[in-house]
């Protein structure tokens, strides 16, 4: 069964993205990390910006912790 969740991946928006838009934040600098953070995220847009390679690479240590 498929959990649906208020803050995750809909209409080809990522979790971060959804939050962005649910709590009507404007600072340019959050929806500039937006965009990083979903080229990062969504595997139809990966590497669709410069730098969200490596970002993804680096955040990908954040899914398996040392234990």
């Amino acid at each position: 069964m498929r959990r649906i969740v208020e803050l995750g991946h809909h209409d080809g928006r990522c979790s971060f993205e959804a939050i962005i838009q649910k709590y009507e934040l404007k600072d340019p600098a959050l929806l500039r990390l937006a965009k990083i953070v979903h080229s990062a995220d969504v595997a139809a847009d990966y590497r669709q910006r410069p730098g969200c390679a490596g970002f993804g690479s680096n955040c990908g240590g954040l899914r398996h912790p040392a234990s």
